[in-house]
């Protein structure tokens, strides 16, 4: 599993390989992140509110809008195509031989799914890609590696 990331209570646990040290002091940007961009349907409000809602209060912040904005327009865009998928199937016939071919929409889907993940991955949505975040300790239970800043994995 070479190039796999570790939650960092794993790397505690187990230890780092090379003795690198774990950052438990990230920057941590201003700004919560609230406003929707004007443009948005009422569907993908609908997902911004959502996401907003479900994650951790502190995590999103005015500086990952446009990450958050990606991640909603391609939650959005996905759904509907897997709709459209569930409407017409994943097999049409091509409009001037009638060959079967895959539906458009199967690629907008994949498409659409991958940007998902890599957003989410970028906004700590994931459980491994929660390790790499940090958010705002006044408004969480607190930093649960706070008492481990002085301990010396190599010892």
């Amino acid at each position: 599993m070479a190039g796999r990331r570790k939650p960092t209570w794993l790397k505690l646990v187990a230890g780092v390989p090379g003795h690198r040290p774990l950052n438990l002091d990230e920057p941590i940007p201003e700004g919560e992140l609230e406003t929707p961009p004007a443009w948005l349907t009422e569907a993908q409000l609908s997902i911004w509110r959502a996401g907003l809602a479900a994650a951790p209060p502190g995590l999103l912040k005015e500086l990952d809008r446009s990450v958050y904005t990606v991640w909603v327009t391609a939650s959005s865009l996905h759904a509907e195509a897997n709709q459209k998928i569930a409407q017409f199937g994943p097999v049409i016939k091509h409009p001037v031989t009638g060959a079967p071919i895959a539906s458009p929409f199967v690629q907008m889907a994949k498409q659409n799914g991958e940007l998902i993940l890599r957003a989410a991955n970028e906004m700590g949505f994931s459980p491994c890609s929660r390790s790499k975040v940090k958010v705002d300790a006044g408004k969480t239970v607190g930093n649960r590696f706070a008492d481990l800043k002085e301990l010396k994995l190599d010892e």
